[in-house]
């Protein structure tokens, strides 16, 4: 019963990060610029950062399979990251800044960007998680 319940929960864990890591941004960018694989890589600990005022608990669970429950979601995928050698800015892997804005726009028009656990209601605010990770 045990090896059943901690399977379940390993899967419901596989899915909350998978969730993370297809955020409409990663999505949209993705199309646009650059391989989906560096999407996740250069995404993903921004969106986490961008969500952790509604989630922080949640990514808890995160921390903690990263190795430290303490310390927040975001910084451990970072650290991460950039350890496997991966792109950590839009700007490593060719995005612009004059192409933010469209991406932005495109989020809010798929169901991904709608379903953020973030509220995510306009452009701006998809803009602000951009901006950070442009570099």
């Amino acid at each position: 019963m045990d090896k059943v319940k901690g399977k379940r929960g390993s899967t419901e864990l596989k899915h909350e990060i998978t969730a993370y890591k297809r955020r409409r941004i990663l999505e949209e960018a993705s199309y646009l610029f650059f391989a989906h694989g560096y999407t996740s890589c250069v995404m993903s600990p921004f969106v986490q950062a961008f969500n952790a005022p509604v989630n922080g608990e949640r990514q808890k669970r995160i921390s903690a399979c990263l190795g430290d429950a303490s310390r927040p979601a975001s910084e451990l995928l970072d650290a991460l990251i950039r350890g496997l050698g991966m792109p950590r800015s839009l700007k490593e892997v060719g995005v612009r800044e004059d192409q933010l804005q469209l991406v932005s726009e495109y989020t809010l028009e798929d169901i991904w960007g709608r379903t953020n656990p973030r509220p995510i209601t306009s452009a701006s605010d998809v803009m602000a998680i951009l901006q950070t990770a442009i570099g």
